[in-house]
């Protein structure tokens, strides 16, 4: 097919400067939503950018209703219906995509994650979804208010989240996460693993993916803002614990998760596994996604046996 020349390029370009703002306005929400794609739209003519900064309430909600499912929107119910929230939107999703494409790299290959597959990519993902509505809280109290709410099957996804995200940075992260960093000392290894998993509470999936990535360039000289988050986080979550009157996040995760599931804090991981194997978790539908993060206890199902 022969490319439009310069002068029928000249005519489309003047064409939509001279649409009328209601046509703009249906035009926009077929357009795939990008930030960057967003800003074009905005220099195509003075229409189309007095439709954007005068219609946002619409546009966002046209573009919400016609470019994603119902479920990926209500799987974010903290974000906020503006330009803001659809860009943190596409971004979220872009992290959680370039991630499930990274899987299989990360743990083929390696005996010590063969295991992070399947049913426990899933549980990894459902707990990333609970990470990113846990940052979408205003304050820190907020946070702990919502981990205190949480049923023992949401927690036990967050919990998941946690635990495998450690061991996938102990052989793909940077020091000091990765696993050869004071290995054989197992106290300064609990206290670097507690403080990035107070770090991940905080900061979520970007915090995880930042360690990864940095992971992969040992050789940069500039630690990166994750880096240096868990490098001072180490050094004053002991203290924050044992004097400070705000609980850290993963304390809070720890208690309540113990106190729902009636054990010691020591038995935290197998009642992990225990809640995670079960049948109720075989198939994790659209349905139960949205379940999970927005706290609804799962019924059903049933515990398998051993665990």
């Amino acid at each position: 097919m022969a490319k439009p020349d310069m002068h029928e390029q000249e005519h489309q370009s003047m064409t939509l400067t001279l649409l009328p703002i209601e046509i703009v306005l249906d035009i926009i929400p077929h357009v795939p939503f990008s930030p960057s794609q967003f800003q074009s739209l905005r220099t195509i003519s003075p229409t189309f950018n007095s439709a954007i900064a005068n219609h946002e309430r619409s546009l966002v909600r046209a573009i919400r209703g016609r470019q994603y499912t119902e479920s990926t929107i209500v799987s974010f119910p903290g974000l906020l219906q503006s330009y803001t929230g659809l860009s943190t939107l596409h971004s979220r999703l872009d992290t959680i995509s370039g991630l499930s494409d990274l899987w299989p790299r990360l743990t083929t290959g390696n005996p010590d994650l063969a295991w992070l597959r399947d049913r426990w990519i899933t549980m990894h993902k459902l707990g990333s979804l609970l990470l990113y509505r846990l940052q979408d809280c205003s304050t820190h109290d907020a946070r702990t208010d919502l981990l205190n709410a949480l049923p023992a099957t949401s927690m036990a996804t967050l919990y998941f989240t946690l635990f495998s995200s450690v061991k996938v940075l102990q052989c793909h992260g940077p020091e000091p996460i990765n696993g050869s960093y004071s290995k054989g000392d197992a106290e300064a290894r609990a206290d670097i693993e507690l403080a990035f998993e107070e770090m991940l509470l905080q900061h979520g999936l970007d915090f995880f993916m930042s360690l990864l990535r940095a992971g992969t360039r040992p050789q940069c000289n500039e630690p990166g803002w994750a880096i240096s988050a868990l490098d001072h986080e180490i050094t004053t979550i002991e203290w924050r614990q044992l004097h400070s009157h705000t609980p850290t996040l993963i304390s809070v995760l720890r208690r309540s998760f113990a106190a729902k599931m009636e054990c010691r804090l020591c038995e935290n991981t197998t009642k992990m596994w225990e809640v995670l194997s079960g049948t109720v978790f075989d198939n994790v539908s659209d349905e139960i996604t949205v379940k999970v993060v927005n706290g609804e206890v799962l019924k059903g199902g049933m515990r398998r046996m051993g665990l």
